[in-house]
Formats: structure tokens, C-alpha cells, sequence
């Protein structure tokens, strides 16, 4: 009974009129201002024009070429102008500076943190649409080929745990007009815990990186997030959200970290942190930045920190076509990029001070031996006792000021002392009497 019924429509179809169907029906794409593509049926018995495609897709000019060199008369029809089933015309692309990267960074070797999403080698390359007339479904397929897909993700930062003295320095510093970034300093947990970040230090991030990172490891510290800060919280405002200027910040940070760090491929995990002045005080709120935005950033498809909005209704750049839910886009709401992290304080002595870095001095510390220790003479004294030095050593930024003025093998000998103190917290810094002498000196270049 079944087959028979199939053989009977299969009858029934076979004998329809042929002018039931239209063999005929054209498939135009436009490739839009944004960098999308949009395909525009004609049914093949009309005579459509330029102006008829034009109105589809509500661009103000179209072009035969990619270049938008070659204009062409809008009552002419697509035949007239040798645009088939299958062809591409352009709209002129948006001039916005955030679409439109320099070919050096373009070209550049770049780290790639998450190789498994990366979409091409180790070069920022222009991605042009060499299959952009393909008519094949395999062509099709190597035509998005370079194109990222925003995705949801699983977070791997499961809390940061923050040490209150260096949050509050960085707010104040924030506040009177100092850094509005800075890198999170401090270790991750293990074992079950190795999705916790724990945070002992923050210091400015993109002044001096190299010194800073090699002052972590001297003490046993690893970047382990980024922190911002934001001058005042929305009245009344009963959710946090990043803007795209702090996703776009976030996301080439972590690429930073973990090129320093050597760690491609995850799970590497970061914190971003958002420090902001309320009503009641202080409010801090976590978050992680996708894998995806991670490896964009680094790729140069997110548009750089400075030509992202700052606005809570701000979209996130892309320097190329991405696919959002399914549609091709230039922008992308920041919520796609981010998950929210729990915030916890420190559950460790928090042997590290942020007390230098408040002084009048710290911002003012010049390239110089005698610029630092002018600085360091004038916060610790030109000639501290011991019992004064031991306890204002364990400090990351006064240690960053001490790298400019002493030998390598006494700064080693400082910052072991303070590692010490780390692991022993209720020892305290232990420091020898060669370490004394050598401080002394190095401030005595103040006098000179």
C-alpha cells in the first residue's frame, strides 16, 4: 500500500505543468557596507535592474567590483551588466578606523593563546573572500572558512579571592586620576582550587610590563587576571556589565598574559576585575573573557581597546565579518564575550603592601637610578633602620622602584626575602645585613 501510494505521487508530480516551477530564479549576493553577504532572489521571468537590487538591500551605491572602481547605471538591467545567477556586487565598505587595520599590524607575528580556534597561521593576514563567486557547496564551505563564530562557552574561573589593601590603593590611585588598568598578580589554586585566582597584588598594566612580570616571578607570582576601574557606578543600577572597550582590553590582556606565560591552548584561567566607587563604597565585580575573544583579540579581528565605545550600550567592534546567532555582523554585544566570576576576599595573611605606590613619589619615579631613588629616599628615609626596612620591603611597587637602583644579585636577595615571608607569613621579611648596606647606598645616590 505505501509504495504504491509513492509511486502514485511520484506520477502525479511528474506530470504538473512545467510552468509550475521556475527554473530560471536568480540568487544575487551583495557583499554590504558592514562586510556581510546578502543574497537577493529575482524571479528569473523579470527584468531586474541595478536600482531594483538596490532598493533589497537599502545600500546608496552598488559596484561590479570588489575595489568599488567600476559604477554601473542603475536602469540597467542585471543581464545588461553581466550580473548572473551567482554573481557578487559591493557596496562601498563602512570608513570606520575600526575596520580598517594598518597591513603592519595586519602582517605582524602574532602568539596564538588558543591554537585550536585560531583561523589562519601565525601572521595577521587580510582575509579577502577569494571564493566570493563560488557556486558550489564545497566552495561555500572554504568560504567561511575565516570566519569566527560567537559561541557560548564554559567558564574556567570559578572565583577570585582578593587581597583588600591592594583593591583599595588601585581605587584611590583610580580615583585621583592614576592608572585605569592594571594586572592582577598572585597564584592560582591546585588541585580542586585550580579554578580559583588569588589575589595579592595590582600594578599598573602596559607602563613597564617587562619589569613587572619579572618581579612576579622573582616572588613567586603569575599575572592571573586584569583589573579596571571606573570612576562611579550607575545610579541605581542592579546589574554590572563590561563595556566593549573593557571586553576588547580584557580579552588582548589575557593574549599577553599567556604568550608571557607560554600557555597556549588552555585552560589558562584569568579574572577581570571591575573596581568602581558607589554609594556605599567600593564595588568590585569578576568576570572572564571568552576563549573566542581571547584568540580574536590576538588575531586582530576585535578592534583595538581605543576604538571600542566605553557606554553600556556600546557594541563590541570587529575588524571583519563574524557570525552572531546565525547572521553575519561587524558588532557584537559584549554579553556574547564574558561570564561573571564570584568575588571572594582573600583567605591568606596578606603579607604584600600597596603602600608605596599611594605615595606622592611612586607616580613620579623616572627611568633613572637618581629618579628612584629620590622616590625611595623620600618614602623610606635616607638611611631606614632595619626593623623600618624589614617592614615596608614586602611592597610590589616600592620592589619595582628597588629594581632601578640595585645590583641584580641584591635585588634577587630582596625579593627572596620577601618570597620568604610569602611562605611563611608570621616569620615576616628576614632582611640580611648585605641587603641593608646595598639599600643604603643605592639611596645615598638621592644626595648626589
Amino acid at each position: 500500500m505505501v509504495v504504491a501510494a509513492i509511486f502514485q505521487l511520484l506520477a502525479a508530480a511528474l506530470l504538473l505543468p512545467r510552468a509550475t516551477c521556475n527554473p530560471n530564479k536568480m540568487v544575487v549576493r551583495v557583499r554590504l557596507a558592514s562586510g556581510a553577504l546578502r543574497r537577493v532572489a529575482f524571479d528569473g521571468d523579470d527584468a531586474p535592474t541595478l536600482r531594483d537590487l538596490k532598493a533589497q538591500t537599502d545600500a546608496s551605491a552598488l559596484f561590479l567590483d570588489e575595489a568599488c572602481t567600476e559604477p554601473a547605471d542603475d536602469d540597467a538591467t542585471l543581464a545588461e551588466l553581466d550580473v548572473v545567477h551567482g554573481s557578487v556586487v559591493y557596496a562601498p565598505r563602512e570608513a570606520c578606523a575600526a575596520r580598517a587595520p594598518d597591513e603592519a599590524r595586519r602582517a605582524a607575528p602574532f602568539f596564538s593563546p588558543y591554537p585550536a580556534l585560531a583561523k589562519h597561521g601565525g601572521t595577521r593576514r587580510e582575509r579577502t573572500n577569494t571564493h566570493a563567486n563560488a557556486k558550489t557547496w564545497k566552495a561555500l564551505v572554504k568560504e567561511r572558512e575565516t570566519v569566527f563564530y560567537v559561541k557560548s562557552f564554559d567558564r574556567v574561573c570559578e572565583a577570585a579571592k582578593l587581597g583588600a589593601d591592594a583593591v583599595e590603593t588601585f581605587a584611590a590611585l583610580g580615583g585621583a586620576g592614576g592608572p585605569a588598568r592594571a594586572w592582577l598578580l598572585g597564584r592560582r589554586g591546585t588541585g580542586r582550587t585550580n579554578g580559583t585566582v588569588h589575589v595579592e597584588a595590582l600594578h599598573e598594566a602596559g607602563a613597564d610590563d617587562d619589569a613587572v612580570f619579572s618581579v612576579a616571578a622573582a616572588l613567586g607570582l603569575e599575572a592571573v587576571g586584569c583589573a579596571f576601574f571606573r570612576a562611579a557606578r550607575d545610579a541605581g543600577a542592579t546589574s554590572f556589565v563590561l563595556s566593549a572597550r573593557e571586553v576588547a582590553s580584557a580579552a588582548a590582556l589575557q593574549a599577553e598574559a599567556m604568550r608571557r606565560a607560554g600557555a597556549a591552548g588552555g585552560p589558562f584561567t584569568f579574572a577581570t576585575l571591575v573596581v568602581s566607587s558607589g554609594a556605599s563604597g567600593l564595588d568590585t565585580e569578576a568576570f572572564e573573557a571568552s576563549p573566542l575573544a581571547v584568540q580574536m583579540a590576538a588575531e586582530g579581528v576585535l578592534a583595538a581597546p581605543e576604538l571600542q565605545g566605553d557606554g553600556p550600550d556600546d557594541l563590541v567592534n570587529a575588524t571583519e565579518v563574524v557570525v552572531v546567532e546565525r547572521q553575519d555582523a561587524t558588532t557584537i554585544d559584549p554579553r556574547f564575550l564574558y561570564r561573571a566570576v564570584p568575588v571572594a576576599p582573600l583567605d591568606a595573611p596578606e603579607v604584600l603592601a600597596a603602600d608605596f605606590a599611594a605615595s606622592p613619589g611612586a607616580r613620579s619615579i623616572a627611568a633613572t637610578k637618581r629618579g628612584a631613588a629620590a622616590a625611595l629616599a623620600a618614602y623610606l628615609g635616607d638611611a631606614p633602620s632595619k626593623k623600618r626596612l624589614a617592614a615596608k620591603l614586602a611592597d610590589f611597587a616600592l620592589l619595582l622602584a628597588l629594581a632601578k637602583v640595585l645590583t641584580k644579585r641584591d635585588f634577587a636577595a630582596a625579593c627572596d626575602a620577601v618570597a620568604a615571608a610569602r611562605a611563611d607569613a608570621a616569620a615576616g621579611v628576614a632582611v640580611p645585613a648585605k641587603l641593608k648596606a646595598a639599600v643604603d647606598a643605592a639611596l645615598a645616590l638621592a644626595q648626589d
